[in-house]
């Protein structure tokens, strides 16, 4: 089995924050629950940013974890913003040197599996039971707290200039490296109008921009990326299933698999516009389904249709998705989005019980069966798939990715 350690840093007056403190032995475990992680709202808001989030429930009976103007809290200014970190070892004892035994000790280190913010606005606190309950958004919904700074920007910044203009802030790089070589959109083009940036926090901003270029942002180890929705170049991870003859079987289950239609968008519209891009062949084969953009940030044709376009390209046609659940392990907690997987999962074959089974050679007609497949699902390992979204079952130990088909 594994471990996860909960610790929190709280901020100073002077905008600095303390050194981290384990808590876990305050944590009501069963508040952990799941960690999401998402890179999209959901299937239907492309463009929207959503921040993954826990909530936290506190063993409070001293009140440190209550309000600042508490005396025995821990919190000297607020509690608002304060960072809450989860780790995770592979190794629920540590490492240690010496004789150890086969399957209960791992060459692995801890793994930082979510870094949040505290929410202080919708903290709550049950006097019959002393629990101090906390809210945790993903550190990235920083960016929710910050000011546009419309002043700096300039009608002609490309796209990743803009972006890159807005996340350079003090309150943003405290907790982020923010660095232009990762900033990168495939519809790079400049702005038509940027008034409507004007008044706005950083949030409103971001995703109004990711929306003109077609692409998404996440973070990996403190550091911001953003780049288009294509998948890594090389296959990071292979996946086995029960009847592999390739590798040790690493895959707990697959579900709401679906062949994609969901976010199949083969009609695209510009709203106030007569520019269209579609796909015929897409709608003659699934339907019409239809998808909608607007901005005030682009007006002229040209660049419309090439937004139109990328879009279309990515979403014309359905592609498979589904949920793969896998142990947590070293190399499965490190997969981040858009990695390249592969799953090896040939159909289960079993043979006929009490009978003759078939096979090359002599048979006897009317008593040889043929073994008989009992799974219906065939994955080729030669399919490659990318990473959408994780989720990590902190009480199971596992990991679900919503992946889809390159």
């Amino acid at each position: 089995m594994s471990t996860f350690t909960v610790s929190i840093s709280f901020p100073f007056a002077d905008g600095t924050y303390s050194d981290f403190e384990d808590i876990t032995s305050d944590v009501v475990e069963s508040s952990l629950g799941t960690l999401k992680q998402t890179l999209e709202a959901n299937d239907l808001d492309i463009g929207k940013i959503t921040f993954g989030g826990i909530k936290l429930v506190l063993r409070n009976e001293t009140a440190k974890y209550s309000e600042a103007v508490n005396a025995s809290s821990i919190f000297p200014l607020k509690r608002d913003e304060s960072i809450i970190q989860i780790e995770w070892d592979r190794n629920e004892d540590g490492m240690h040197c010496g004789n150890s035994f086969c399957g209960h000790t791992f060459l692995s280190d801890n793994r930082v599996v979510f870094k949040g913010l505290l929410e202080d606005n919708v903290s709550s606190f049950e006097v019959d039971s002393q629990l101090q309950k906390f809210s945790i958004l993903s550190m990235d919904s920083i960016v929710n707290k910050v000011d546009t700074p419309f002043s700096s920007l300039l009608l002609a910044d490309t796209a990743e200039e803009l972006l890159f203009k807005i996340l350079d802030q003090v309150k943003i790089t405290q907790f982020f490296t923010v660095d232009a070589l990762n900033i990168s959109v495939p519809n790079n083009i400049a702005m038509d109008d940027i008034s409507s940036l004007e008044n706005t926090d950083c949030l409103e901003a971001i995703q109004e921009i990711l929306l003109i270029g077609n692409a998404i942002m996440f973070v990996k180890d403190d550091v911001i990326y953003i780049r288009s929705r294509e998948e890594d170049p090389t296959s990071t991870h292979i996946f086995y299933g029960p009847s592999s003859d390739l590798g040790i079987e690493s895959i707990h289950n697959i579900s709401s698999y679906s062949a994609g239609l969901n976010r199949c968008f083969n009609f695209w519209t510009w709203k106030g516009t007569s520019v269209v891009q579609k796909f015929q062949d897409s709608i003659d084969k699934n339907g019409l389904r239809k998808k909608q953009l607007d901005s005030e940030l682009v007006t002229d044709t040209g660049k419309i249709t090439a937004i139109l376009l990328s879009y279309l390209t990515e979403f014309g046609f359905p592609k498979t998705e589904m949920n793969l659940t896998v142990p947590m392990t070293t190399p499965t907690s490190d997969l981040t989005f858009l990695n390249k997987i592969n799953i090896d999962y040939p159909s289960d074959v079993l043979p006929v019980k009490d009978e003759v089974t078939s096979r090359y050679g002599q048979a006897v007609y009317g008593e040889s069966r043929y073994a008989r497949t009992i799974n219906s699902l065939f994955i080729s390992i030669d399919q490659e798939w990318k990473i959408l979204n994780i989720t990590t079952n902190t009480k199971s130990h596992i990991l679900t990715y919503k992946i889809r088909e390159v």
